[in-house]
């Protein structure tokens, strides 16, 4: 009630049992993922895939939605404080308020949906940040390992 901006009527509500309050922390962080609309949810997943602190670059490259979307979604998540942002897209780099928001997102997704995620970071990864991954190969390996490549993780 208190996000959707009728305090008054959240602060002045009888008995709190009337209130629809989920019964765990993990329920509730579901629910406000839900609330922010399918395209910011998604977006909050596809940054759970990537992990808990992402660049705009390669959320850009993996997220396969326009930019105003991408950015609409990602400055909803920011603004319902699930994520937080540092600088200015493309140059932005986000980070979940929590380990628990991100797995929250992260378990919101469908096993043959995550693991096309997976492969597709592994893909673009492979494509355009080299850079990175010679700094950490590990990356590669646990993207593609999640996407069900196993033996071509064990290469890397």
């Amino acid at each position: 009630m208190l996000e959707s901006g009728d305090r008054t009527a959240a602060l002045s509500a009888s008995p709190s049992s009337a209130l629809p309050i989920p019964a765990t922390l993990h329920a509730s962080l579901i629910a406000r993922l839900d609330r922010l609309g399918p395209i910011a949810k998604e977006i909050g997943q596809v940054g759970a895939v990537l992990g808990r602190e992402f660049g705009y670059d390669l959320i850009e490259q993996v997220a396969q939605r326009s930019t105003m979307e991408l950015q609409d979604g990602l400055n909803r998540l920011a603004e319902a404080g699930l994520l937080f942002c540092r600088g200015a897209p493309p140059h932005a780099s986000y980070q979940f308020k929590h380990a628990l928001v991100q797995d929250a997102a992260y378990g919101t997704m469908l096993r043959g949906k995550r693991q096309e995620v997976h492969a597709r970071v592994a893909a673009i990864l492979e494509e355009l940040f080299g850079e990175l991954l010679e700094r950490q190969p590990e990356l590669l390996a646990q993207h593609l390992t999640a996407a069900g490549a196993t033996e071509r993780a064990v290469g890397q």
